[in-house]
């Protein structure tokens, strides 16, 4: 018999039970409880407000709402109610209604600085970072000594790109508390956009280390060490990564990683789209967001309105590829819009974009509502993101539904898992149809690779000799210039068993910070291979990194992430890549790539058969000459490199796109036909 049946005014005894089973975690005898009390005395506003805490903390957000609801109606001058109402509003990602409701609570009681606080996260959300700064302000003032604002104010410093004052915040945050894990990690993300990678790490693992359960320092960290090519703790922190991911998802929540992170770790499209839609549930607008009616509905006669949008319009391995379709676009049926997010380098890149879209807006100074906006006030009929979820990324804009039809496309070999993009551009290689089901999005089937390339791509005249690397004249130079996080220890392994087999063979990689090239030295040493052969080759300017390649014999891919623009990289100055096709789009790129070209004898399907192949290439130069003459004469002839081929395929895809969409039905697969070279 609980207490309350033999005195029914003994709802204070139902309440002290209900706090006691709820400090305990005794979720349902807490609930019980309360409800018990509640019924004792329907008027116990108090009891009220912690049952809505116990629905909060569950992530039952309506009944939270609602309990608080019933709170405030009974006791309207409440602070404390309405500032929790604003949390469990915020948690909806209604962030309005949240910034009422604290403002309701700052109202009652001035010196509710945890109230200004949440204010200031609702803000940023918003974008709204000069209001989020003066909230974080008053909350200090109030509270000199509160870390989280400190912290929060550090994050918008951050955002702002005011990195100096960003540290000093965080600095003020371990002043007051040298335990704040969270203020170590925002420090360390500071510190690597001052390019301090060493000193990022460190903060990353102090994070880790003051709090072995904090996933999202053990993501960045895990992230770190794989771009040092530190392997020596990975398998240990890539399992305790993978828990960390798999109890967030089985929980309903976002992982810590990232799901670009995610498809560099493991070439499992399942799990791979789990992780990124639950990173696109996370970017939804605002709740009360107003619908867009699009005024794009019936047959139109006018161009059909392409935008593309990015952070890479500039030196960068993207516009290398896809500049040349912004020349070739056919005028007569496509006008061309182009909104930039990135930073103007004032390079060849940027200038020839720039020159050869239609219409080119600068976004970068503009919030993701104000660039929906605006291309929601040029019509845009397709909006194209091409980044996805990679470094910089603002789906979010996407997210706005700004225009009727929304692709992906290009800079993420994944699915971005989101309901708000219609289309993924694909082939048949990176998205076999039996993985239809790992994609979100309906698939559009380029007939041949569906990476664009750019048959214009200057080679600097300039004759490279391999003394100038200190590279031997007489070896065998075998290479991988992808960016070293792709680099992992399953493959290096595989091309120091290669260099064993092949006398007078070497292994080109490009630089990287000392503590990478110390990194990759000492591992090749510890898998028995005198460290003279690995080299570290500079950067070049793209057409003189193009004339060097042509000192290279063999391009090896890497395995979980292959080359995308290196290995076309690679095929265009002449040089062979072999590949070994994995599980998921990431692992099949250089296969499509090499099947576009006219290359599917350097397509793999397992490391054994990849290592076999490379040593015998390596040690017969009959082969290798065949490969290279191959390599040669299908630059001109085969799919690969056809940019107008490739433009108008593209462009068979946009006019489906909108054939569809005006006829009213939902997007569908797309197979483009192929109608030969031009």
């Amino acid at each position: 018999m609980v207490a309350g049946q033999l005195n029914p005014n003994a709802y204070h005894a139902c309440f002290d039970l209900a706090e006691m089973h709820h400090r305990r975690n005794n979720v349902k005898l807490a609930r019980d409880y309360y409800c018990r009390a509640i019924q004792l005395n329907p008027g116990f506003f108090q009891a009220h407000v912690k049952l809505a805490r116990l629905y909060h903390e569950q992530r039952q957000l309506t009944k939270a709402i609602s309990c608080y609801q019933r709170a405030i109606s009974l006791n309207p001058t409440f602070a404390e109610a309405y500032y929790y109402l604003g949390c469990a509003y915020h948690d909806q990602n209604a962030l309005g209604t949240a910034i009422r409701c604290y403002q309701k609570a700052i109202d009652l009681n001035p010196n509710l600085f945890n109230a200004y606080n949440s204010m200031g996260t609702a803000w940023q959300g918003l974008e709204k970072n000069e209001k989020a700064l003066l909230c974080f302000n008053a909350a200090l003032s109030l509270n000199p000594v509160f870390d989280a604002a400190y912290v929060n104010r550090g994050n918008v410093f951050q955002e702002k790109r005011q990195y100096l004052q960003a540290l000093n915040s965080y600095r003020a945050a371990l002043k007051i508390s040298p335990m704040n894990e969270t203020a170590f990690l925002n420090m360390g993300t500071t510190l690597m956009r001052l390019n301090k990678a060493h000193k990022a790490r460190a903060c990353y693992q102090r994070a880790f280390k003051l709090n072995p359960r904090y996933a999202k320092a053990c993501a960045y960290l895990v992230n770190r060490l794989c771009y040092e090519c530190a392997w020596s703790t990975l398998d240990d922190l890539n399992q305790r990564l993978d828990h960390f991911t798999e109890s967030a998802l089985s929980n309903g929540k976002k992982p810590a990683e990232t799901p670009f992170q995610n498809l560099s770790r493991h070439a499992d499209p399942r799990l791979n789209k789990l992780v990124a839609a639950a990173w696109s549930r996370s970017i939804t607008p605002p709740k009360g967001m107003p619908p867009v009616n699009y005024h794009h509905q019936g047959k139109e006669t006018r161009m059909i309105r392409i935008g593309y949008l990015s952070n890479t319009f500039a030196n960068h391995p993207g516009s290398h590829l896809i500049s040349g379709i912004f020349r070739l676009h056919d005028r007569s049926q496509f006008q061309i819009f182009s909104f930039s997010y990135g930073v103007d380098d004032g390079s060849y890149y940027r200038k020839r974009i720039e020159k050869d879209s239609d219409h080119f807006f600068d976004i970068s100074q503009l919030s993701d509502n104000q660039a929906a906006a605006l291309i929601r006030q040029h019509r845009i009929d397709i909006l194209i993101d091409l980044r996805g979820f990679t470094h910089g990324h603002r789906l979010r804009i996407s997210a706005l539904r700004p225009a009727p039809i929304h692709v992906v496309y290009l800079g993420y070999p994944g699915t971005t898992g989101a309901d708000f993009i219609d289309y993924l551009i694909g082939d048949k290689v990176v998205v076999p149809q039996d993985h239809l089901q790992y994609f979100s999005e309906k698939i559009v089937y380029m007939p041949h690779c569906y990476q664009a390339n750019d048959n214009t791509q200057q080679i600097s005249g300039r004759t490279f000799q391999r003394s100038e690397f200190n590279i031997p004249d007489d070896a065998f130079a075998f290479c991988s210039f992808a960016t070293h996080y792709k680099i992992e220890a399953v493959m290096f392994d595989c091309w120091t068993r290669i260099l064993k087999q092949v006398p007078r063979s070497v292994l080109c990689l490009v630089e990287g910070g000392k503590g990478v090239q110390h990194n990759l030295q000492r591992e090749i040493i510890n898998r028995g291979v005198d460290e003279k052969r690995l080299f570290f080759v500079n950067k070049l300017p793209k057409d003189e990194h193009l004339a060097r390649l042509k000192l290279m014999d063999l391009s090896l891919d890497t395995r979980i992430y292959n080359g995308h623009t290196t290995t076309s990289d690679a095929l265009w100055a002449g040089i062979p890549v072999l590949t070994v096709k994995g599980g998921h789009f990431a692992s099949r790129v250089s296969a499509s790539i090499l099947q576009a070209m006219g290359l599917p004898e350097l397509i793999t399907h397992e490391i054994g058969e990849y290592e076999a192949l490379a040593v015998r290439i390596a040690t017969d130069r009959a082969l290798l000459r065949e490969l290279k003459e191959k390599v040669a004469a299908n630059r001109s002839t085969a799919p690969l490199f056809d940019t107008p081929r490739f433009t108008r395929n593209l462009e068979r895809a946009y006019r489906e796109m909108i054939a569809i969409h005006r006829r009213g039905d939902a997007p569908r697969l797309i197979e483009v036909r192929d109608r030969g070279p031009e």
